[in-house]
Formats: structure tokens, C-alpha cells, sequence
């Protein structure tokens, strides 16, 4: 439910900003505000209105969009208890923003950090398959134990480790339980 309202609340805020020409510089609003809510917000040190209010200021001292419309974004963010959730709204929203100008989005997963150069011979290949430009997301998912995950769109290709450990430990089970069921009769 979560994810859904998180999507449904910054595809609406993009809209607004995009027919008012304003997605590009809301962009850079919501990397200042990102930026401010990973500072405090771990310490929880302040409440809802002090927070809201501490956002509201920032966003009349350099803001580079819309003061008013920010700010309704932000309060509904705070009304909803989403502040903690800033990163994947700001990723959200990239997303829309690159989409909009014709780049497909990928999410790349693996278990360690890539090298830039390892990262560009990704980026390299990718762009040659899907023959579009393209804008990488990474991260590190240490569960994967080694490997790669990569998501385009709908498609989801899962090349490691752990995926190759879990269709193996099911093929043992199914294995397992075919005997048993065999010995049974």
C-alpha cells in the first residue's frame, strides 16, 4: 500500500510540475529537500512541525520552482508519513522525469559495488540491446551473494547467486519429494 501511495503521489507531482514546465527545476528542489530530510531524520530529533516547518523555510530561501506547489508537496509527504521514504521519491520522480525525455530505466542490483568502468560496460551493452538511451539505477544488495539483478520495466533478469542457490535447493525438493512419494506407493 505503501509503494502505491508513494508512486500515485509523485507521478500526481510531476504531472503538475511538467504542465507548468517545472519538472526540471522541482527536480533539483526535491534533491535540496532529499538532502535535508537524510540529516535530520535519522536523529529524529524534531517533530512533524518543526520539520515541516525547517522544509518550508529551505524552500523559500532557494527554491528554484514553485514555493506553493513544493510546499503542498511536502506537507502531504509529512501528512503521510512518507519522509522516511524521500530517497525512493526522488528516485520516483528521476524516473518520470528521464522517462518523459525518452531514456529507459534500469535498475541494476549486485551483491558488491561496480567500478565505473563496470558500469559503463553495462551501460555500453545495454544501450546496444535495447538500442535507447538509458539511465542506470544501482545498488548493492549483499543478499545476492554474488551475481546480478537488472529490471527494465517489466522485464526481470535475476543472474545470481542467490536465485541460481534457491532453484536448486527447490530442484533438490522437488527431487526429495518424489522419492518420498515413490517409496510411499
Amino acid at each position: 500500500m505503501r509503494k502505491k501511495t508513494l508512486k500515485n503521489l509523485t507521478k500526481s507531482f510531476y504531472i503538475i510540475a511538467r504542465d507548468r514546465n517545472l519538472e526540471e527545476a522541482m527536480y533539483k528542489d526535491l534533491k535540496k529537500i532529499q538532502l535535508f530530510i537524510r540529516e535530520i531524520h535519522p536523529a529524529r530529533r524534531w517533530g512533524i512541525l518543526t520539520l515541516k516547518k525547517n522544509l518550508v523555510d529551505l524552500i523559500g530561501e532557494s527554491c528554484e520552482s514553485d514555493p506553493k506547489l513544493l510546499s503542498l508537496f511536502i506537507e502531504e509527504i509529512i501528512k503521510k508519513d512518507l519522509s522516511r521514504h524521500i530517497d525512493e521519491i526522488v528516485t520516483l520522480y528521476k524516473n518520470l522525469l528521464y522517462e518523459s525525455k525518452g531514456f529507459q530505466i534500469v535498475n541494476v542490483e549486485t551483491a558488491f559495488p561496480l567500478s565505473d568502468e563496470e558500469k559503463k560496460l553495462i551501460e555500453k551493452r545495454l544501450k546496444e540491446i535495447l538500442k535507447k538511451d538509458i539511465l542506470c539505477d544501482y545498488a548493492v544488495d549483499k543478499r545476492l551473494i554474488g551475481g546480478i539483478r537488472i529490471k527494465i520495466g517489466e522485464l526481470y533478469l535475476d543472474l545470481s547467486i542467490k536465485n541460481k542457490l534457491d532453484k536448486l535447493r527447490s530442484s533438490i525438493l522437488k527431487g526429495v519429494q518424489s522419492c518420498q512419494t515413490q517409496t510411499l506407493l
